[in-house]
């Protein structure tokens, strides 16, 4: 059976994820009903588009939410609901 780990016990990838979902939820950019949507230059969406956005940016790619999580998604759907 394979053991997951949180941010891949990456210590610097959970602080900076972290970091920055604290200010997706200052800025107000957590929305439900999406995973992601554009206004402008503003991304908006649920934590867990908010976080493969982040990802993405940070490791400069353009994977989607389906092609990251697809063996994830009842998780996802768990913090989604949280």
């Amino acid at each position: 059976m394979k053991t997951f780990s949180a941010f891949n016990n990456d210590k610097s990838m959970k602080a900076t994820l972290v970091s920055l979902a604290v200010k997706h939820e200052a800025a107000d950019q957590y929305i439900a009903g999406t995973y992601d949507t554009w206004g402008g230059a503003l991304f908006r969406g649920c934590s867990v588009g908010c976080t493969i956005n982040d990802f993405n940016n940070m490791h400069n790619l353009s994977i989607s939410t389906s092609d990251h999580l697809t063996h994830l998604i009842e998780e996802c759907y768990t913090e989604d609901n949280i």
